[in-house]
């Protein structure tokens, strides 16, 4: 068993041994750092001088704080990332609710637009309806007016007809000559017109010598009556009621 003085020995030399490695390899350190450029070799001084100061502190005693003060809560920061985190989702949530929104008028608008363009084409579809109507009763109007045409010529056609066959039996009554100058053609109108005029003035010479000739007999017959007669007056006075 070792002597106490023995350990205070050893615990000696140990230190002195310690002390020399020191001052050993701070001279190393030293002869390393005059190697080093300047400003690398401030750093590492600065840095020394730093971690000295920590060791050098002794931890005294936490003053206790005050009752009457109230100590800041640390924000760490994870907090701080939150916060923007947050904060950009409610950035992107209010800038998408505003994109909604304006989509949401653009849907009505287009809604609007497409039951404008089906009222627009529902009338366009009932102006062709009433568009085709009027064509058919345009038709109609034409096709009456063309029936009704044909239905005037063909009763001028007929009327023609019985002037140009009551003309030929006057002039056949009148023992009038009819030469072919005078002949009616069945598709001429105005030539039925010129020779009714002709035998007309035909017609009026020969009442003309007939109520000539009249007259001469009606006062020979009846002397004491007033001679100033009308033809029609005078052949009702030669006229003979058989009843």
């Amino acid at each position: 068993m070792r002597m106490p003085g023995h350990a205070l020995e050893d615990k000696r030399v140990q230190g002195d041994e310690a002390l020399e490695d020191d001052v050993f390899t701070r001279s190393r350190r030293s002869d390393y750092d005059d190697e080093l450029p300047l400003a690398k070799r401030a750093k590492l001084l600065f840095g020394k001088a730093e971690s000295a100061k920590e060791s050098n502190s002794s931890p005294a005693d936490p003053t206790p704080p005050s009752r009457t003060t109230v100590g800041k809560i640390p924000v760490s920061k994870p907090i701080y990332a939150t916060v923007d985190t947050v904060a950009d989702f409610v950035d992107q949530f209010t800038r998408l609710e505003s994109e909604n929104v304006q989509l949401r008028k653009t849907i009505k608008i287009s809604a609007d637009q497409v039951l404008e363009a089906k009222k627009l084409t529902a009338d366009a579809q009932n102006e062709n309806i009433l568009l085709k109507d009027e064509l058919k009763k345009l038709k109609q109007k034409m096709k009456d007016e063309h029936d009704a045409r044909r239905e005037a010529a063909a009763a001028a056609d007929k009327k023609e007809g019985a002037l140009r066959e009551s003309i030929t039996n006057l002039l056949s009554a009148a023992d009038v000559p009819i030469n072919r100058a005078r002949k009616l053609r069945e598709d001429s109108m105005s030539d039925a017109l010129s020779l009714a005029t002709d035998a007309n003035i035909q017609v009026l010479g020969l009442l003309q010598k007939t109520k000539g000739a009249l007259s001469r007999l009606f006062s020979m017959i009846f002397p004491k009556i007033k001679q100033d007669k009308t033809l029609g007056e005078m052949a009702d006075a030669f006229f003979i009621d058989p009843s």
